[in-house]
């Protein structure tokens, strides 16, 4: 699965430091699973809230640490889960700005397109009466004089 910004406030969120002073982010605890991160965040978006948490403090419990940490791995999963971005599909109220504008543009052009169809139908049927009804007219001839 290929990065998304949608998963990046989650991935980079950090989680605690390393045994060796470094911080240590979702991303990074993910990797040293040799797991994709972004399919595992994906993955994780899509899952339950509980157990999405559960599977982030296993991830977590994975992290070695050789001093106290202020949060539990818990704790810890329950504030990144608030990160990741709902993945089990809009309610009808969620629907994005964007989505409406593409949903009233389609109904527009569906519009428009049956205004020439019954516009079409109107003057070809108007022409034809008129065709049916027309008495030809006498030409004019002009000769030309020597």
């Amino acid at each position: 699965m290929k990065p998304t910004s949608k998963l990046d406030r989650f991935l980079y969120a950090p989680i605690r430091e390393d045994a060796n002073g470094v911080m240590i982010t979702v991303l990074s605890a993910i990797a040293r699973q040799e797991l994709d991160p972004w399919e595992e965040a994906a993955r994780c978006a899509r899952l339950a809230r509980s157990s999405a948490i559960q599977r982030v403090t296993e991830l977590i419990a994975t992290i070695p640490t050789a001093r106290a940490v202020d949060e539990s791995p818990v704790q810890a999963a329950n504030r990144l889960v608030k990160l990741l971005p709902s993945e089990r599909g809009p309610s009808r109220k969620s629907v994005s700005q964007d989505e409406q504008e593409s949903k009233n543009v389609g109904f527009t052009v569906i519009g428009l397109m049956a205004m020439l169809i019954i516009q079409w139908f109107i003057f070809r049927d108007a022409a034809s009466d008129l065709a049916e009804n027309s008495t030809t007219v006498p030409s004019l001839s002009v000769s030309a004089s020597p």
